[in-house]
């Protein structure tokens, strides 16, 4: 292990060692998130100029951004509606984990974070406290590290538990590169500088873990999101270059001259003048222009370019959801729209499992932070605090349709309370003030009542 190596003295191979458990192609699946198609001899990026004897032709290689896409359809439809966590038991102290959740925007955080995972393959949240000079509580915080800034190095036993984790990336200090290593254990938090060689650093080079957990969420996948379909991307992408460089071809009119030209067509005018010539041999020639243009519809390439995108799009089980699509859908039934989207619905299902688990650690290690460094001033034991994790739907639903079926299941009783409908209503901003308000207009309504019965 790489914590034995380190005890025996022995940096330099303790850091070959955790180098090893690096996560293949990550610097290839980057780029191709960011548009870069270079990476693979089938993509459009690597298509050839033309060569003629008078220039270089230009070639198009348009990227079509069907990752991006991919990638973040798939995690909207895990986190862009934030998830809930529900006591398993009533208790007092379990709006402190919720708090502290909300105040570590952990929503916004596990959807960059799934959203780095299916692009890059691997992400890390850290979680590291923080004591400002003059305050007295130490908070935690909590950041994503991504292969972009650095680079990633778990290390697990043979039964899939973590038992190391190491962050590596590089600076500049006095215009020179410097590499650092922080290795995290679940008993000792160790930084590593190297200019030359790998040492421990001067400052804070090996320090207790006061939380006796490892304070990383890590997660991987063998392939990115759009794995299965990056052949038809490729595909897609060239033929759509090969069909741009075909408009630029004949974009612009060709003309088939006989004759000779009297004026050639400027701004102002289309019209081309040809003169009646007489050859050397006394033969007359008319004068006739024709234009060469493409005179049959692309029909094959338009079935290549539907079929493609219905496949990229269906393999992949990402959700279309473009104007197009979705023109003159209407007021579906919140069954049908579920049926629409069944595939994305039943991929994100097929995640919810990876990130529950990443969930249930990611309150251990806010449990552990709130017992050892406090949170709002109080220190407390919170291991009896379990949740269950609610993933939520991001499709609309259609409101009207639920309350209907409410209010017949119930034979028209009311389903909802007042003062839950008032602060459900975006119109309104102070709930209670509205309350009161439309029980003083009730009031108020009831004496008018009365006062006009005549006995």
């Amino acid at each position: 292990m790489v914590i034995d190596l380190i005890k025996e003295g022995k940096i330099a191979d303790a850091i070959e060692l955790l180098q090893k458990n690096a996560v293949g192609d990550v610097e290839k699946y980057t780029k191709e998130f960011n548009n870069d198609r270079t990476i693979r001899a089938t993509q459009v990026g690597k298509r050839s100029d033309k060569v003629t004897a008078k220039e270089v032709i230009k070639v198009a290689k348009i990227p079509i951004p069907f990752q991006r896409k991919i990638v973040k359809s798939a995690a909207s439809f895990l986190f862009a509606k934030p998830v809930k966590l529900i006591g398993k038991e009533v208790n007092d102290n379990n709006s402190i984990i919720t708090d502290l959740w909300d105040d570590l925007r952990m929503d916004s955080l596990l959807l960059n974070f799934c959203k780095t995972v299916k692009s890059e393959t691997s992400a890390a949240i850290v979680f590291f406290p923080v004591k400002k000079e003059g305050e007295i509580e130490t908070k935690i915080k909590a950041r994503i590290l991504d292969n972009t800034s650095g680079k990633l190095y778990p290390e697990f036993d043979a039964f899939g538990d973590m038992i190391s984790f190491g962050w590596e990336y590089e600076t500049t200090e006095n215009d020179k590169k410097v590499k650092y290593l922080y290795l995290y254990t679940a008993e000792t938090n160790y930084i590593f500088r190297n200019e030359k060689e790998w040492l421990l650093a001067s400052e804070n080079g090996e320090t207790k873990n006061e939380l006796q957990k490892i304070p990383i969420v890590y997660l991987s996948q063998e392939h990115p999101e759009w794995w299965e379909v990056q052949d038809l991307i490729d595909r897609f992408e060239n033929t759509f270059a090969r069909f741009c460089d075909t408009n630029d071809y004949f974009a612009n009119p060709k003309y088939k001259i006989k004759g000779s030209v009297g004026t050639y067509p400027d701004k102002d005018t289309t019209a081309i003048k040809v003169d009646i010539v007489e050859t050397e041999n006394g033969n007359v020639v008319s004068g006739d222009v024709d234009i060469i243009s493409w005179d049959r519809a692309p029909e094959a390439l338009k079935l290549e370019f539907e079929t493609s995108e219905k496949l990229i799009y269906g393999l992949s089980d990402t959700a279309n959801f473009s104007t197009e699509s979705m023109k003159g859908i209407g007021n579906v039934a919140n069954y049908a729209m579920e049926l629409m989207f069944y595939g994305s619905i039943l991929k994100a299902k097929w995640d919810e499992g990876d990130y529950q688990v990443v969930i249930s650690r990611i309150i251990n290690i806010m449990k552990a932070s709130v017992k050892v460094f406090g949170y709002n001033g109080k220190k407390i034991d919170l291991e009896e605090n379990d949740f269950n994790v609610q993933f939520q739907s991001v499709l609309p639903k259609n409101l009207k349709e639920i309350m209907e079926i409410l209010s017949e299941a119930t034979g028209g009783k009311a389903t909802m309370s007042q003062a839950t409908a008032v602060a459900n209503n975006p119109l309104v901003e102070d709930n209670e003030e509205e309350l009161e308000t439309i029980q003083e207009e009730e009031t108020n309504a009831k004496k008018v009542e009365l006062g006009s019965t005549v006995i």
